[in-house]
């Protein structure tokens, strides 16, 4: 049989056999699946520290310490009308005795007179020195032209160390933040001396420290205990009785240090920081300085407040000292460390012994001058 032509779409093909062909069709490409990215990981998002919280964290300089206030004033939860900063620093010594217990309390709601060392004395209590509030400006014989005439105290600070000889260190000292009142004369009496020592021995938040553990300073704060008062500008007493009224109503906590008898007597350095905001006369010269105090909102100020009251009677680190080793160092790395006669300059400052070079030791010296600030009896 023939073969027929058939017309398939235009194209001839041969109608025997098998039938019309089927055009051939590119195979299609698989779809990949999409890649599938690691997961990640969600950052939290940092804010920025409120200045507030920042200013008043416990990681930074502590509300109340009065010794880390680098200048700048306490600043408040409530509005203020413009007052002066004042910062002073005293240096003080008492010794314990080989037969009689010794009392020494601090409150800086006295003025002047910011506390005292007494002694029981055989059961004849005597008045041995009494504190005073240096580089405030308060005087003993009342106010001048260089006095405030209206101080409200914000920091009030102990630091206390045992300076007798390593081997000759023994005793016992027993502390307590005392937030009640009690009377207190001058001098006291045998009953008013004996009731606040059985009070600091017998309180379950007093702490008690071997003498040889004040070899290293020990640091107290005073916090307000009745803010109606210490939240309030007031005329500078100038006499122990402004003391001993305080004393019996205390609007700071007083800090009372019991010295134990010991039969080798030791030495104790006590330095007191204190700060305050100061009003002067108008027509004065010193009025000039009064600036409207800072303010935070007053759940930050109560959260500080808190932090600090629940240490009870246990030391606040002593932060100055470590603050200061730490910018010394860190500025001996960065400035001196490319020099080798410099870092020997390094070990200088640490053990004290010479370099040989006249040069090195100065530079040595005065970056200790610069970067490393001393408390008389402290560092």
């Amino acid at each position: 049989m023939s073969a027929v032509a058939v017309n398939c779409g235009g194209h001839s093909c041969s109608g025997g056999g098998g039938g019309a062909r089927q055009r051939r069709v590119a195979p299609q490409r698989r779809r990949q699946p999409p890649r599938q990215k690691a997961p990640r990981k969600k950052q939290p998002r940092q804010r920025m520290p409120k200045r507030g919280r920042r200013l008043m964290d416990p990681g930074d300089v502590p509300h109340y310490d009065a010794f880390n206030v680098s200048g700048a004033p306490q600043p408040l939860s409530f509005s203020v009308a413009p007052a002066a900063p004042l910062n002073g620093l005293s240096d003080e010594t008492a010794t314990s005795h080989t037969s009689d217990q010794k009392i020494v309390l601090f409150n800086p709601m006295g003025g002047y007179y910011i506390g005292g060392e007494y002694s029981r004395n055989a059961g004849v209590p005597t008045t041995l020195q009494t504190f005073t509030s240096n580089g405030m400006g308060l005087a003993s014989g009342g106010p001048s032209a260089s006095s405030p005439a209206k101080m409200m105290w914000t920091r009030f600070s102990v630091r206390m160390r045992n300076v007798t000889k390593v081997g000759d260190q023994s005793g016992t000292v027993r502390v307590l933040r005392v937030a009640s009142g009690f009377p207190w004369a001058d001098p006291p009496t045998l009953a008013q001396f004996d009731a606040l020592a059985t009070y600091v021995k017998s309180h379950r938040r007093h702490l008690t420290l071997p003498a040889a553990g004040l070899s290293a300073s020990k640091q107290w704060n005073c916090i307000p205990t009745d803010q109606s008062q210490a939240h309030q500008f007031f005329t500078p007493g100038t006499t122990m009785t402004h003391l001993h009224d305080t004393l019996d109503n205390p609007g700071f906590t007083t800090l009372v240090i019991l010295l134990e008898p010991v039969g080798n007597a030791n030495t104790f350095d006590l330095t007191i920081a204190t700060s305050a905001y100061a009003r002067y006369e108008i027509a004065g010269p010193l009025a000039n300085t009064m600036r409207a105090p800072r303010t935070v909102p007053a759940a930050i100020v109560n959260r500080m407040r808190d932090h600090e009251e629940a240490k009870g009677s246990h030391p606040t680190p002593v932060s100055q000292e470590a603050t200061a080793q730490a910018l010394f160092n860190d500025h001996m790395q960065r400035s001196l460390s490319t020099n080798m006669g410099i870092l020997k300059g390094f070990r200088r400052a640490f053990t004290g012994e010479s370099t040989g070079n006249q040069f090195y030791d100065s530079i040595v010296d005065m970056g200790k001058v610069a970067f490393v600030p001393r408390y008389k009896g402290v560092v």
